[in-house]
């Protein structure tokens, strides 16, 4: 903490490095997939998150201490059986986990052609092949939603995630299927966005479908009628949960 003065000039030294500000917690990967566990029911403890997605303890413990400090997550009490954390407001929680994803959202994609007329079977027909080649798939956005909470009365566009992370994996999985890469085709081929996607994901009517709260995030992102289309998922979900 010297201090030199010679003349007019003053040379002063505290001797205390500046202190570094505190980092704040932030939405990754890792807390996409506990948000989607936790809007599909999974109780918000660690142990259940971790069943569900396959994170470490680790990560799902920060995602928890995330959402907490973020207020979308609160307990009754401190300690007991009454300190287990639950959803404040689900809603307030699925706009953020939207935004976020938009934000985390894997850029690699793959446009491939579909011959038949039906979006919605020939989907169910390439699902078959990845099923018997152990490739993991699973429907998102409009044709999802058909099945989750049907509204659009016709699907041209379908879009799949699949167990790849390159554009030449991406190839690959659509080579598998039979199916050619063209510019503006039907079927648009992602990678997995979050691990929780894939492990959670759900089969009715041939097709292996996404979380509902990906799917939502997809259709609010498809246009005016997607938007319709997310909202009405929203709407018939927090309803069937008994939340409005």
């Amino acid at each position: 903490s010297a201090q030199i003065a010679f003349g007019s000039v003053i040379v002063s030294r505290t001797g205390h490095e500046p202190s570094s500000p505190p980092t704040l917690p932030k939405w990754t990967p890792a807390a996409l997939a506990v948000a989607e566990a936790l809007l599909c029911g999974i109780p918000a403890t660690v142990a259940a998150t971790q069943n569900a997605t396959g994170l470490s303890t680790g990560s799902c413990t920060k995602a928890l201490s995330f959402m907490t400090a973020s207020g979308w997550l609160a307990s009754d009490a401190a300690r007991g059986r009454a300190s287990a954390r639950h959803i404040v407001n689900a809603d307030a929680l699925l706009e953020e986990y939207a935004s976020a994803a938009i934000m985390l959202a894997p850029s690699e994609q793959l446009s491939v052609g579909l011959t038949a007329n039906d979006t919605i079977d020939a989907l169910v027909e390439l699902g078959k092949k990845w099923d018997k080649q152990g490739i993991e798939w699973a429907a998102t956005g409009a044709v999802a939603a058909t099945v989750l909470a049907p509204l659009l009365t016709t699907v041209t566009i379908a879009t799949v995630f699949v167990s790849a992370e390159t554009l030449p994996e991406l190839e690959a999985v659509a080579n598998k299927a039979g199916v050619r890469p063209i510019e503006g085709g039907r079927l648009v081929l992602k990678p997995f966005p979050t691990v929780a996607v894939n492990r959670m994901a759900t089969e009715a009517n041939g097709l292996r479908l996404a979380p509902w709260p990906r799917v939502y995030e997809d259709l609010r992102n498809a246009g005016v009628r997607g938007e319709e289309a997310a909202e009405h998922l929203r709407a018939e979900h927090f309803r069937a949960a008994g939340n409005g």
